[in-house]
């Protein structure tokens, strides 16, 4: 009769005692697995406190934990993935009440870690993004969209904490970073010209009334300044004018014409109205700048007289024939 076999599972035994008296490889590396994982256990259930252990202690809990995560990777993985799914809003207020508590030692920490490693988060964070970058904009503008009187109403508020400490920071970042800002502002517009118009116009179309207020206000509080500001940067402000009118010539005298042209009525009645009420300015000014730059005028009338000598003669001479000959038809008429 053949001797009956083990068939390996202990826990569902058919035999009333054990039958297998050898042990092959796999039980080894079962009972050795059981062994290590025992041990971690006792060696937690009896563990001094971390600052009471010798270094060996110390080491030989590095090794078993390392070990532990080694051989369940992938199941603490699959475990903490479903936890986190199914408790996704508990972990989120969570987080969010702990942040809430411990805001200023967290800011402090996050202070220390840039402080020390700085440029490789900074480089990291800009591999991920560069990486990612279509994902990572659409992100930023759904938690923007979700979120944005929660963002806007903590910008103000930090804002009106320190302005003029934050304005200061922000010029003095602006100050030396100033074409890296201008040239990626640049870029942004005329990869989305058509969005940025249109949505420029119609926050303008929908504020138009409070920010022409403001800017009224503005400059009215700000005249002196502003003044102050331009007399110090004439020279500059007159060239880049400039340089931007002669570069886009045709486009800026046809959005002009274009312009006065819609609203002609308009800018004719407020030019009329502006120079009714400023009269007396408008002629002192005037007088002043000719008695001031009088070579310069003579000069250029008399270039441009010069220059158009045959058509001015000839207007004047047409000009004389209409008035001799309506001298003659009055004398003809008689008294």
């Amino acid at each position: 009769m053949a001797a009956p076999k083990c068939n390996l599972d202990c826990f569902n035994c058919p035999f009333p005692d054990c039958i297998n008296d050898e042990l092959d490889q796999s039980d080894w590396a079962e009972a050795r697995e059981r062994d290590a994982e025992v041990q971690v256990e006792r060696d937690a259930a009896n563990q001094k406190p971390r600052y009471q252990r010798s270094e060996a202690a110390k080491e030989k809990a590095r090794v078993l934990s390392w070990w532990w995560y080694q051989n369940h990777k992938e199941e603490r993985r699959v475990r903490d993935k479903a936890y986190a799914l199914a408790h996704k809003d508990e972990i989120r207020m969570y987080k969010r009440a702990y942040y809430l508590a411990h805001r200023e030692e967290i800011a402090a920490e996050a202070k220390l870690r840039r402080q020390e490693f700085g440029d490789e988060i900074n480089a990291r964070r800009k591999a991920l993004r560069e990486a990612n970058h279509d994902e990572f904009i659409a992100k930023s503008k759904a938690y923007y969209d979700a979120h944005k009187d929660e963002i806007n109403a903590r910008r103000r508020a930090r804002h009106a904490e320190n302005p003029e400490v934050r304005r200061a920071k922000e010029k003095a970042y602006y100050d030396a970073h100033k074409d890296e800002i201008n040239a990626r502002r640049k870029a942004l517009r005329e990869a989305n010209w058509d969005s940025y118009n249109a949505r420029r116009r119609a926050y303008y179309d929908a504020h138009k009334d409070e920010l022409n207020a403001k800017q009224r206000a503005y400059r009215k509080a700000n005249k002196e300044k502003r003044r102050a500001y331009y007399e110090a940067h004439k020279d500059e402000i007159n060239e880049k004018a400039r340089a931007y009118r002669e570069a886009n010539k045709e486009e800026f005298n046809a959005k002009r014409r274009a312009y006065r042209e819609a609203n002609k009525d308009r800018i004719n009645a407020r030019d009329r109205a502006y120079r009714e009420a400023h009269k007396d300015e408008i002629n002192a000014k005037e007088r002043a700048y000719r008695e001031a730059h009088k070579d310069e005028i003579n000069a250029k009338a008399k270039a441009r007289r010069e220059a158009h000598k045959d058509e001015i003669n000839a207007r004047r001479r047409e000009a004389r024939k209409k008035k001799k000959m309506a001298e003659q038809c009055l004398n003809e008429a008689g008294p």
